[in-house]
């Protein structure tokens, strides 16, 4: 009954009581990090599906702001200003509210131009920041899609007659909803333990 020392080390050896905790044990901090890294992912995309949404709606107000508002057709800095009190009130009380900044580009042509003779005004071209109140983006950061100034993007533009002899180039718009991210989750779990 009594068993020698080399008999109890190899029983220790070949024991598979201890396997379940090693395993879990590496297992473990991997699914950990894959559900922050999954949390980061939610966030990310749920904040840019709101800034998408709000970006269409605020797009069609100043589209058709000439009509709605009775105002001149060449943006303003109090329209770009009214823009982003509206944003912040459709946000509600989302955690976003009020760290969204606007950024509208417009391009006007001149009344100069026909047809065939597509001519920028530049005297009318605007370029309006109006930074969220917390955790503000700066306006080089907060930059559009699209180059304004390319002429893939001045392309765009559909004329639009007026009459059977006259018409004028539609002005272009580019507004830009901007927000800082929020920190990872998963990049500081990692920073936590030393990896990053």
């Amino acid at each position: 009954m009594y068993k020698s020392k080399t008999e109890y080390n190899n029983l220790y050896l070949y024991d598979d009581d201890a396997t379940a905790t090693i395993e879990f044990s590496m297992v473990f901090p991997i699914i950990v990090l894959l559900g922050l890294m999954l949390i980061d992912f939610t966030f990310h995309f749920s904040t840019e599906s709101k800034l998408a949404r709000l970006s269409n709606s605020m797009s069609s107000v100043i589209r058709e702001r000439s009509i709605l508002y009775a105002a001149s057709d060449v943006i303003k800095s109090e329209d770009v200003e009214s823009i982003k009190k509206v944003v912040d009130v459709l946000l509600g009380s989302d955690t976003l509210k009020g760290s969204v900044g606007v950024r509208v580009q417009a391009i006007y042509f001149s009344d100069a131009s026909s047809k065939t003779n597509k001519i920028v005004d530049s005297s009318k071209t605007v370029d309006i920041y109006v930074s969220g109140s917390l955790n503000p983006v700066d306006k080089d950061k907060c930059s559009g899609h699209y180059n304004m100034t390319s002429t893939n993007v001045l392309n765009m533009s559909p004329w639009m007659k007026t009459s059977d002899s006259e018409g004028k180039w539609a002005p272009l718009y580019q507004l830009t909803l901007c927000t800082k991210g929020r920190d990872s989750l998963f990049k500081n779990a990692l920073a936590g333990v030393g990896v990053i």
